[in-house]
């Protein structure tokens, strides 16, 4: 087996995963942040299906891949503080005291 094949590059060019450029990662970070900001707290899973949307500048596949990247990134921008890392609880109680 060739190297290419090894690192998944065999077959039909339209087949092959490509690497997202800086530009395109900035704005599918811009798009996860927009989207908690929106409404919070989501999931993970929830992000995910909401970054599937096509007619957003840049989906992600509908995949394993899909959400691994979109785990991923939100994993990354916790650690440089872009994102919380737990967000206040909403309480249905109110303190009367």
């Amino acid at each position: 087996m060739n190297m290419a094949a090894k690192r998944g590059l065999s077959g039909p060019p339209d087949k092959r995963r490509r690497r997202r450029s800086a530009a395109r990662v900035q704005q599918l970070e811009r798009q996860i942040h927009e989207e908690l900001q929106a409404d919070h707290p989501q999931s993970v899973r929830h992000v995910f299906y909401r970054m599937t949307d096509p007619r957003l500048p840049e989906p992600v596949e509908k995949s394993e891949h899909g959400y691994a990247q979109v785990q991923h990134r939100m994993t990354l921008m916790r650690r440089v503080g872009a994102l919380p890392w737990r967000r206040p609880r909403r309480s249905a109680s109110i303190s009367t005291r």
